[in-house]
């Protein structure tokens, strides 16, 4: 029973879990849209103006902006892949000390506080991980069944 309730509990720790990484990926995207709406109408002015210097050093504030809000999401989601990878036995990609420069997968961000993955290299472990999941799974799964099949015969022939 205590083995129930534990695997209970670490079910919905689990979608507790999910289900504020989704909420938080809600307010990342409405963020951006506050930042984007604020930086419309002065590019939407200064486009019309055609002052092609202004319009490039209100691009840059808007993309560091951006990158302000969206780098550290970008590196929780790189730990979780991580830890994830460490998990199923993935090779990783080392990452790069602090006096390096970037490598082609990794990335630092604009404050140079914290590394993470290029998308490449994100996408690349996210299919290794697959993979290695799939593998287990199908060993498993296929056992389990056959397994259940032999039950469900050795019951059906049972002597009454």
């Amino acid at each position: 029973m205590k083995r129930i309730l534990a695997l209970l509990k670490r079910a919905s720790l689990r979608l507790s879990c999910l289900w504020r990484h989704w909420l938080a990926e809600r307010r990342l995207e409405r963020h951006l849209g506050e930042v984007e709406m604020r930086y419309a109408p002065m590019l939407a002015e200064v486009q019309r103006a055609k002052d092609d210097d202004k319009y490039q050093e209100l691009l840059g504030h808007l993309l560091v902006d951006h990158n302000l809000i969206v780098e550290p999401v970008l590196y929780r989601r790189t730990v979780r892949l991580m830890r994830k990878a460490r998990r199923w036995l993935v090779p990783v990609p080392a990452r790069p000390s602090f006096d390096e420069d970037e490598k082609e997968f990794w990335r630092q961000d604009q404050t140079g506080s914290f590394w993470y993955l290029k998308p490449e290299a994100e996408l690349e472990i996210r299919k290794a991980v697959r993979k290695e999941w799939l593998q287990f799974t199908s060993f498993w799964i296929t056992t389990f069944f056959g397994f259940l099949g032999l039950l469900i015969g050795l019951v059906s022939v049972w002597p009454k």
